[in-house]
Parts: C-alpha cells; structure tokens; sequence
C-alpha cells in the first residue's frame, strides 16, 4: 500500500469521505483480498491500469432511473371505497370525517352566534 498509487489514492478518498483510519484501512483490506482473489482467479499478474479502466467502466454504466421509468416500474392503484378495511383503518376514517369540535360545542356556539 505504500507504494501503490492506486491504493493510496483509495485511501485518500475515503479519508476525505469522513472515514478514520481504521476504515479507510478496512477499505484497503479489502480492496486488496478482491485483487488476490482476481490474480488467482484469472492466474494474471496484478495491473492496476486495468482496475481503474473496470472501475470507470463500472461508474458509466451505473444505472440512472429515471422517473418515468419509476412510474412503469411500480403499481399504483386508485382509492377503492368498497374495498374491505381493517377496524383501525376505519375508525382513523370516520376521526377524519367528523368535526374537531363536539357536538355539545357546536349548539353552545350557535346558541351564542346572533341571528
């Protein structure tokens, strides 16, 4: 890692990130387990021009969506007043429905209110 300016540049921007050093560490660690699994797999050596060209590659690819692909993507539905609610469902309904006031208020109100 120290000589490595690949590695060091990773560490550098997850320092910046707000990341300690323990974990930007942690990052590297990793970062370099996922190397040696990649030499051993592909039985290349290490290049690391070739890491930087996956990862830029990995960045122009990242899928953006968009919202109108959301909409097609997810199911809305209309309000269905004849569809069966639960018990709680329908007494948050009928709260939303009736006055704030109480009834008793209302005829102390428009007893008082001049005709």
């Amino acid at each position: 890692m120290l000589h490595d300016e690949h590695l060091k540049n990773i560490y550098h921007r997850h320092r910046s990130k707000g990341k300690n050093h323990k974990q930007a560490i942690g990052v590297i660690m990793h970062k370099m387990l996922r190397m040696i699994w990649g030499v051993l797999t592909s039985t290349q050596p290490y290049n690391a021009t070739t890491d930087k060209n996956n990862q830029t590659k990995k960045l122009n690819n990242s899928p953006t969506i968009k919202k109108e692909e959301l909409k097609t993507k997810r199911r809305y539905q209309a309000l269905d007043t004849d569809a069966p609610i639960s018990n709680i469902q329908s007494k948050k309904r009928k709260a939303q429905s009736e006055p704030q006031v109480s009834s008793a208020e209302q005829v102390r109100d428009h007893q008082i209110a001049p005709v």
